[in-house]
């Protein structure tokens, strides 16, 4: 994960400050770390944003960028190997329906709005199954719109 600067975190607090009032929402302040290339875990999050106020200002945010969450690129491997498991045929495959299932149901779990998003991109063969492969570089790579 590249550094990123102190002007690029400015820069992303005052995109989601839209009112222009020096504090954002705490559903902004998820928003924007993951926009600067962080992945928390809604866990992670949930914990993190406990003793947070609901108005957000620009130190908190900062300090809460500062905080250690792992990058979409740190969770690639375990999530390549936790497909790999509902892999039956180990073809590199897994049926759509028991990916929504996971999805839907595995540690944080989202929404079927959310996964409804996430496989607007997602290639689905004419067998109804998914490369958990370019599942995965997919999330990695970043869906801005499951965040929105």
């Amino acid at each position: 994960m590249s550094k990123v600067s102190a002007s690029e975190i400015k820069e992303c607090f005052v995109a989601f400050d839209v009112d222009g009032d020096g504090a954002i929402s705490k559903a902004d302040l998820a928003m924007g770390i993951r926009a600067l290339g962080k992945n928390p875990t809604e866990t992670e999050l949930k914990a993190a944003l406990e003793n947070v106020d609901d108005n957000v200002d620009f130190g908190a945010f900062k300090s809460f960028y500062n905080k250690k969450f792992s990058s979409p690129q740190q969770q690639d491997k375990e999530a390549r190997k936790a497909f790999a498991l509902l892999d039956a045929e180990s073809n590199g495959t897994i049926p759509e329906s028991e990916l929504r299932q996971m999805l839907a149901t595995v540690g944080d779990a989202m929404t079927h709005q959310e996964i409804d998003i996430l496989m607007q991109d997602v290639e689905v063969d004419a067998m109804g199954r998914v490369s958990y492969n370019s599942m995965v570089d997919l999330m990695v790579t970043g869906h801005d719109e499951l965040i929105r």
